[in-house]
């Protein structure tokens, strides 16, 4: 008997959701006794490469009016849809969904800012009472679900600080897949600076508050002011955040790290992936994430890495990486150093990689047993 599922994904966009768009369509084939229509912004369709039989990607207008379009979609349209097309499940990918669903939802969170304690510590009134109001509609579309799922157990647990009435058999920690690095692509499509001196150590991520790019300046500077030669390349780009960027940039002049910090801007996947095994080391000072995907991409092609020693970081590194404390650069730079000097640090983390099966055919068949559970 043929399942119906209606997956909604009207808000992926960019980075993760993004990312996690363009494996999970193709790899659902794997699923044939259950027929998927996803729900996506129109310029979705163009992401994937291969539809399978059984997935239907449905392109809907992007919400207007912003957070309110998006409550109109959550709570009205997507209710008229299901009415319409009368599916066994929904699948909410993007934190929000209906708060009363006519069939068994289940919920993904994947975005951790609602919950994450440095985040909102440190923005403005206006933008936490909206954060507020977000992790309220999240919490109403968790307490109608059948199943929540988080790809890492560190984000349950940052849920249920500020949500403790969910209770844990809600609870699925589907780790993302990750794929491999295809060996064959060329290594030469990143634009680099002549004579960059090594090591070379990158940041992979967009700009935003909780990335950690002020520790990491602090630690170039310690970095450069004990003499270590180097070159640190971001993957920034303004209009990502364009307050912050600049202030990233007055940072980088004001301590004079021209020399040794290097803006690359935003690179395609494929260039990221391109770049990887061309560096010494990734560091990753991102203080809330609900996964990090660049920790699991660096050590695929063989890369040390060096994290800020949150929960969900340390979950996903595991023994493969080198964590310092969170906020302390002259810590973060000592782990740097010796990660640098640590003959084993590479093969440590391609280890660790090679631990887990982080394909996406994993990923897929353990969705499926989400489904099945819920369907009984």
């Amino acid at each position: 008997m043929m399942r119906q599922v209606a997956i909604t994904a009207v808000g992926a966009q960019m980075g993760g959701a993004r990312r996690h768009l363009t494996g999970f369509v193709p790899a659902l084939a794997a699923l044939p006794d259950w027929r998927f229509e996803i729900f996506c912004a129109p310029e979705a369709v163009s992401w994937v490469d291969v539809v399978p039989g059984n997935v239907q990607l449905t392109p809907v207008a992007s919400p207007a009016l912003g957070s309110l379009g998006r409550v109109w979609w959550d709570q009205v349209v997507l209710g008229q849809l299901l009415a319409q097309r009368q599916p066994d499940l929904l699948v909410s990918l993007l934190n929000f969904g209906p708060a009363r669903c006519t069939v068994p939802q289940i919920n993904f969170q994947r975005n951790p800012l609602y919950y994450c304690d440095y985040y909102l510590g440190n923005i403005g009134v206006a933008e936490r009472t909206l954060a507020s109001l977000r992790r309220w509609l999240c919490m109403l579309a968790m307490r109608s679900s059948a199943r929540v799922v988080t790809p890492s157990a560190g984000m349950w647990q940052m849920i249920k600080r500020y949500v403790p009435i969910l209770s844990d058999e809600l609870s699925v920690v589907l780790p993302h897949a990750v794929d491999a690095p295809a060996h064959t692509m060329p290594g030469n499509i990143v634009d680099l600076p002549a004579g960059a001196p090594r090591p070379w150590l990158l940041y992979p991520s967009h700009a935003a508050p909780h990335k950690g790019f002020e520790l990491l300046l602090r630690t170039a500077r310690q970095l450069r002011e004990a003499g270590t030669r180097f070159t640190l390349f971001l993957t920034i780009e303004e209009q990502d955040w364009p307050a912050g960027v600049r202030a990233i940039r007055a940072q980088i002049a004001n301590w004079n790290l021209q020399n040794c910090v290097q803006v690359l801007g935003r690179l395609s996947q494929a260039e990221m992936i391109a770049f990887y095994p061309q560096v010494d080391l990734v560091v990753f000072p991102s203080l809330c994430e609900s996964f990090g995907f660049p920790i699991l991409e660096a050590m695929a092609c063989g890369r040390p890495v060096v994290a800020a020693g949150t929960v969900v970081n340390r979950e996903v590194g595991g023994a493969g990486a080198s964590y310092y404390a969170a906020e302390d650069a002259l810590d973060a730079a000592n782990a740097i150093r010796a990660v640098l000097q640590d003959v084993d640090a590479s093969a440590r983390a391609q280890r660790h990689f090679n631990s887990f099966d982080w394909g996406w055919a994993r990923y897929v068949r353990d969705f499926g047993t989400v489904l099945q559970e819920v369907i009984k």
